[in-house]
């Protein structure tokens, strides 16, 4: 049976949002682009342009996918990032 979740969209990303993302990040990406400390996720997060968010989230409020879009070189962008027990139920 499929996790009752919900997608939301968060516009300040609080302490306990940061540390969700990125152990979300650092489970679904390869070593090659993890990061080794949340302050390295928060660098390459500031450096990003007219950023918006959408979070899939249970009941509980934990985080199990994330959008993001933002502006690069004159050109809009996104990553999707969904937990492997999320994955292939299309969100």
């Amino acid at each position: 049976m499929p996790i009752p979740l919900q997608i939301t969209a968060i516009t300040e990303l609080t302490g306990q949002i940061k540390n969700q993302l990125f152990e979300l990040w650092n489970a679904e990406y390869p070593e090659k682009i993890c990061y080794a400390s949340l302050e390295e996720l928060e660098l390459y997060l500031q450096k990003l342009s007219y950023l918006k968010h959408l979070f899939l989230v249970d009941k509980e409020e934990n985080i199990l996918g994330w959008a993001y879009a933002f502006d690069r070189e004159n050109e809009r962008w996104f990553a999707i990032i969904i937990d492997k027990k999320c994955q292939g139920q299309g969100w």
